[in-house]
């Protein structure tokens, strides 16, 4: 804040106060925190009464796609030491009409990587236009034919360990590095780009920790940091399953997700598959938006098989 200081006739010149901007890298929410506001100045002692911002640069902030009960929330602190907690309760209308249409493709590659006990790479990448409602969840079901190899999963990052992250860094050991994602939004001028870390999964029962199938820890870095966690099942008919359960609310263009593969990949081709050419592979999604719409979709999975199969596109 670049404020003019004028008590009446007298000319202060100009006070500067500094505002830092703090993302939370699990919601995206932004949270303001203020420099010190002058209480005298150039001898004057300053009484502040009202303070109000107005941001109205174009396209600086945008409205949630959820219609949710919200509230702008702050800590006011007085320079004797007191506090206050004050609120502002806001509430949209209309998110229903936004529609939900994303596009997700899934496609695996690798030469002769085609066969069971071969580790191909699987990139998914999911696309959406603007001014639809922001996804809240993904799921995506894989095929039957691919499965964890339980020899090159059992590298994994311990769950203290991922929860530590400082400084935007993650300290989880390299071995436990399983691919790379990217994500491009209409809210920054870059990409943010980050690799896949194999994280040790935990789900808590009385406070007892039980350890669960391995779960993705997806940590973005560029112009902000964010990060995202995927959670792995296994379904009743035996395929794996992977689920972003929060995602924040904010517009998302193109996510790319990729899970290497080759010698240590961690998915392989099942034994119960001899050749995943041998007939057309298909996944399952399921995506959530912010204001409750669902889309699913079934998925053709390309295949590096060349022209042994029909290529057809997914419904």
């Amino acid at each position: 804040m670049v404020l003019p200081a004028v008590a009446g006739p007298f000319d202060l010149g100009t006070v500067v106060v500094r505002q830092a901007l703090h993302i939370d890298p699990y919601t995206a929410q932004v949270d303001v925190v203020s420099d010190p506001l002058p209480h005298i100045l150039k001898g004057i002692p300053l009484r502040v009464r009202r303070i109000r911002v107005v941001l109205d640069r174009s396209h600086f902030t945008l409205n949630p796609t959820s219609c949710r009960p919200e509230s702008v929330t702050g800590a006011l602190a007085s320079t004797q030491g007191t506090k206050a907690n004050v609120a502002s309760p806001f509430k949209l209308v209309g998110c229903s009409r936004l529609s939900l249409k994303p596009s997700l493709t899934i496609g695996l590659s690798g030469a002769g990587r085609t066969r069971s006990g071969d580790h191909p790479t699987l990139t998914s990448v999911l696309t959406q236009p603007q001014h639809e409602a922001n996804l809240l969840a993904a799921k995506v079901r894989l095929p039957l034919a691919l499965a964890l190899d339980p020899h090159n999963s059992q590298h994994v990052c311990p769950y203290k360990v991922a929860k530590k992250v400082r400084s935007g860094r993650v300290h989880c050991p390299a071995s436990t590095i399983v691919g790379s994602a990217s994500a491009v939004t209409p809210l920054l001028s870059r990409p943010l780009h980050g690799k896949v870390y194999f994280v040790q999964g935990i789900r808590f029962v009385h406070g007892h920790p039980i350890h669960t199938l391995p779960t993705l820890l997806v940590p973005l870095r560029g112009q902000i940091a964010l990060d995202l966690t995927a959670e792995t099942s296994v379904a009743g008919s035996g395929a794996l399953v992977t689920t972003f359960p929060a995602i924040p609310d904010a517009p998302v263009s193109r996510f790319t997700l990729t899970i290497s593969g080759g010698r240590k990949g961690v998915l392989v081709i099942t034994g119960n598959h001899l050749d995943i050419c041998r007939k057309q592979q298909f996944a399952h999604s399921a995506l959530g938006a912010q204001n409750g719409k669902r889309r699913h979709q079934r998925i053709e999975v390309a295949t590096p098989c060349g022209k042994t199969i029909a290529q057809r596109s997914g419904a």
